[in-house]
């Protein structure tokens, strides 16, 4: 009993000191042959000579050591540590096969040979017996399975352990009774078993902490690298990537492509639909190259390198094999029907294309080049693609403008005092090509200094009253906005004051911040009106702010085309009746026909009127 229990004692001490050996080395292995293959197959940096000799490295690593392994052991040990010393090189020539992709045909044969041959030489006693040749073609059958479901086996713990147990069982069960200097018990085979298995834990531990590193890398990666609007990526990437292309380009005498692309007249698309809709339309076409370049096959890639322009790049290609593509693009972007909330958006794009030169010292000259081309086509008409110089593409048709704008003034008026007009208001229309007509749009910021110079060549300041500007909440609240004003009013000493309409009230939080601005506007005579209430409703905030301001101005127009006439009599009322309560100026816009003006009389007792009734504006007809 006493040898019994010696003897198991000394079973289990021996294999926990081969456990804790062969695992301290598979985890110091696995580092330095990761690091190897990372930087071989997924880093940029590095001559092509360096990274030769790394592949050279990793073939020695893989299958040089664990013959060399194999063949010492062979020779020169005998019993238990042979079983563990056949067991890390079975294992060395079984860790190139956990990594999917990288090595060529050629390694790949090197890598299964060896493999093979080190089966064959521990089964020499029994090769021929059809259990062993079954084993064997089940190994290389595990093996490419574990290269065609390469994911679910070294990051799953329910597929890894099995794939590797079955590959130490199927070559330790099948073993000779005597191999390669070890007598092949059921313990030294169950016992070569558990090492080997213990050895490929060790690794997926390292596999699976490192995947880990490695996705929360690239999500902060990804936030850094691409845009997060158009999901292109980001110019901050483009800066550091290109100059490597670039390097790794004339370094291996190969071709490079450069294209920068710009959206035509995305100033007027930001400008009359807003920014929303300008940004719809970068998404918009961001995502029709991407697919284009991918349905095409390209290796491209797309970088958003300004607020509408786009930088494309083609690795290994000359800008003529990249010309295709870039038609596709081009026509399909202008010939596509881009809309947002329903209205039609022109959209076009012009191109700047060129070729790595042998001149070219550093990327700047490839860039520049192509950014040159780029504006020859803006500057020739825009919607083209100008390479090398040459237009290559364009459209034939006549390009519609997107926008036209025009300012004009038009007065308000009191009609209680005889039409007295107490003030004119300095306007911008602009003209939509889609719909053939002025328009008024949702969005348009014209500065105030820009402003205040077409009030003194469009208005004669002998006639006047009050003049009226349109600001947007931010401006108003802003220092610069009041000195302007301010030095407007000491120059100009006829015109009795100054009244300004703030768009997009809503956005004015600040209560205090509100009562401070108010107070200097009103020190220097200067009215404070709230641009357009018809859409909005009077909650607490609104109720607050109305101490602060002089009038609010209801734009009748906007209302009408969506609401019966009791409703918007009602809605005129409720903010006239508010304007009343709080002994503020109610202006009703809108006013287009004698009949608007005794709707506005009878209706709905307001008493400042404006609107197209008053001045009709003289703007040109375009077609």
């Amino acid at each position: 009993m006493d040898t019994l229990y010696a003897n198991g004692s000394n079973l289990i001490g021996t294999t926990i000191m081969n456990l804790i050996i062969s695992c301290f080395f598979s985890t110091g292995y696995i580092g330095y042959f990761h690091r190897l293959w990372t930087e071989v197959f997924s880093g940029f940096d590095g001559s092509q000579k360096h990274r030769r000799w790394q592949r050279i490295q990793l073939v020695v690593l893989g299958c040089g050591v664990g013959l060399y392994l194999h063949l010492t052991t062979m020779f020169y040990f005998t019993g238990s540590i042979a079983m563990v010393f056949h067991d890390i090189a079975l294992f060395l020539l079984i860790v190139p096969f956990m990594y999917k992709g990288g090595f060529n045909l050629l390694e790949r044969c090197i890598q299964i040979a060896a493999f093979i041959y080190v089966w064959v030489a521990h089964h020499e006693g029994n090769m021929s017996e059809p259990h062993v040749i079954i084993a064997l073609i089940l190994t290389l059958v595990i093996i490419g399975l574990g290269q065609v479901y390469h994911d679910q086996v070294i990051y799953n713990w329910k597929f890894g352990i099995p794939f590797v147990f079955l590959l130490s069982f199927l070559f330790w069960k099948t073993l000779p009774h005597v191999s390669m200097n070890i007598v092949v018990t059921n313990t030294v085979a169950w016992e070569a078993i558990v090492i080997f298995v213990s050895m490929n834990i060790t690794i997926m531990f390292f596999w699976l902490r490192n995947f880990r590193n490695n996705r929360q890398n690239k999500r902060m990666e990804q936030m850094a690298d691409y845009d997060g609007l158009t999901g292109a990526k980001s110019f901050t990437y483009f800066q550091s990537e290109s100059k490597k292309i670039f390097e790794n380009t004339k370094r291996q005498k190969s071709d490079l492509a450069l294209v920068e692309l710009d959206i035509d007249r995305f100033k007027q698309i930001n400008d009359f639909y807003g920014h929303s809709a300008g940004n719809q339309v970068l998404t918009e076409v961001t995502s029709t190259i991407k697919n284009i370049l991918e349905r095409l096959g390209q290796n491209a890639q797309l970088y958003r390198t300004g607020g509408e322009e786009f930088t494309i790049i083609f690795p290994d290609q000359t800008i003529e094999q990249a010309l295709p593509s870039l038609r596709e693009c081009w026509s399909i972007i202008h010939k596509s029907d881009y809309f947002y909330k329903g209205e039609p958006i022109d959209v076009s794009v012009s191109m700047g294309g060129t070729s790595l030169h042998q001149s070219d010292q550093s990327f700047d000259d490839l860039y520049n080049r192509a950014d040159e081309y780029l504006y020859m086509s803006k500057r020739n008409g825009r919607n083209q693609i100008t390479i090398e110089g040459k237009v290559r593409f364009w459209e034939n048709k006549r390009q519609k403008l997107l926008m036209l704008g025009a300012f004009f003034t038009q007065p308000v008026v009191d009609i209680e005092s005889n039409q007295r007009k107490i003030q004119t208001e300095l306007l911008f229309k602009a003209y939509d090509y889609c719909k053939s007509k002025w328009t008024v749009p949702n969005d348009i910021h014209v500065s105030i200094a820009t402003q205040l110079r077409l009030i003194n060549d469009l208005i004669d300041k002998k006639h006047l009253g009050y003049v009226g500007l349109t600001v947007s909440a931010t401006s108003f609240l802003e220092q610069n906005t009041l000195n302007e004003l301010k030095k407007y009013l000491e120059h100009n000493s006829e015109i009795i004051g100054l009244s300004i309409e703030i768009t997009n009230f809503e956005n004015i939080h600040d209560e205090a911040q509100m009562k401070r601005m108010s107070d200097l506007y009103h020190q220097n005579g200067i009215r404070i009106i709230i641009s357009d209430v018809s859409d909005r409703k009077l909650d607490n905030q609104l109720q607050n702010m109305l101490s602060y301001v002089d009038g609010i101005r209801y734009a009748m127009q906007n209302i009408r085309v969506r609401e019966t006439n009791e409703e918007v009599v009602k809605n005129i009322k409720a903010w006239s009746n508010i304007a009343k309560g709080c002994n503020l100026d109610f202006i009703l816009d809108g006013i287009e026909t004698s009949e608007d003006v005794e709707f506005a009389r009878k209706q709905v007792n307001a008493r400042y009127l404006q609107g197209y009734y008053f001045g009709i504006p003289d703007l040109p007809v375009l077609t």
